[in-house]
């Protein structure tokens, strides 16, 4: 315990320390946005990389139960949504973050996989944010702050310690949204089947982002 409250503050240090910096960094306008992405998502990596691999794995709550029924979906045993007591079966909307999890389970049976797979999702997610920021003001500077603010958004980053539908279904939202911006603009089917299916799956996979369909 000792060990993780040192490492979690020492990353707060270096992230605010780093990221703080980031202003005169910035104002280099010869740079271009991929090049401070890719800046910010090393030293991203690099902090998040050392936390991931020394936290100590605590599942609570709803993201257990679902993580737990993953597992016995996996052997075979449905038990969580056949019982009328069993978690699945008293929470179906769950269904969708159970199928995701059993992707997770199928290729590496990890809770620190699941943490890395976070980590990607959250990079993405900034990514997409810069792609929407871009595409809507096409504006550098406007750019330049979607970055820096994108990354300085705290709270995102500890939600890649738990294991939930909240950070995939964002991803799914913001692919969505991205590509109804792509079909608004050259009205190719593809890309309103593309913002269906992502849309849908953010729907499914968290429910609470029909609020964004809606």
């Amino acid at each position: 315990m000792k060990k993780l409250f040192f490492i979690t503050h020492l990353f707060i240090i270096c992230y605010y320390s780093v990221f703080f910096s980031l202003p005169c960094f910035f104002s280099d306008q010869n740079l271009n946005a991929l090049k401070r992405i890719g800046y910010s998502t090393n030293v991203l990596w690099f902090i998040w990389y050392l936390l991931i691999l020394n936290v100590v794995i605590k599942i609570r709550s709803d993201p257990y139960s679902v993580f737990l029924s993953s597992q016995q979906f996996a052997q075979k045993n449905y038990s969580s949504l056949t019982e009328q007591a069993g978690y699945l079966a008293l929470n179906p909307h769950q269904l969708g973050l159970l199928f995701l999890n059993q992707i997770y389970y199928a290729i590496l049976k990890s809770e620190h996989f699941i943490f890395f797979i976070n980590l990607l999702i959250v990079l993405g997610n900034n990514w997409f944010l810069y792609k929407i920021t871009d595409k809507l003001f096409n504006n550098k500077i406007v750019n330049n702050y979607c970055i820096l603010l994108s990354f300085l958004f705290f709270p995102q980053f500890f939600f890649i310690l738990f294991i939930y539908g909240s950070l995939p279904g964002l991803f799914c939202i913001l692919v969505g949204f991205y590509a109804l911006l792509n079909f608004h603009q050259n009205k190719q089917i593809f890309n309103l089947l593309f913002a269906a299916f992502f849309l849908t799956s953010a729907y499914l996979i968290r429910n609470n982002y029909i609020i964004f369909i809606l």
